[in-house]
């Protein structure tokens, strides 16, 4: 459902394989303390398409709007930190 790709926002960034709707889950960002290619290469963006959901000590990202096949997902930096500090994972 995902791949790793050049950004062009910076660096690498985690795309779709398949389109998204709205609330659908992409996958998770981080179970425990380990980080998935969501939690990794997610890159900022002021008006995301994706937040992240903590659920059973797993932070799982969610679609906030449609997202198609082959688009980059983008967090808001600031509420994913917020995340972290809930769970005391910030690095």
């Amino acid at each position: 459902m995902l791949f790793r790709s050049e950004s062009r926002i910076q660096g690498n960034g985690v795309f779709l394989t398949k389109d998204c709707v709205i609330g659908e889950f992409i996958g998770a960002a981080r179970i425990g303390d380990k980080r998935t290619k969501i939690g990794r290469y997610c890159n900022h963006s002021r008006s995301p398409n994706c937040q992240f959901k903590i659920c059973d000590n797993v932070v799982q990202s969610i679609a906030l709007k449609s997202i198609k096949k082959g688009e980059e997902i983008t967090v808001d930096y600031r509420h994913a930190f917020s995340i972290a500090n809930k769970l005391r994972l910030v690095e």
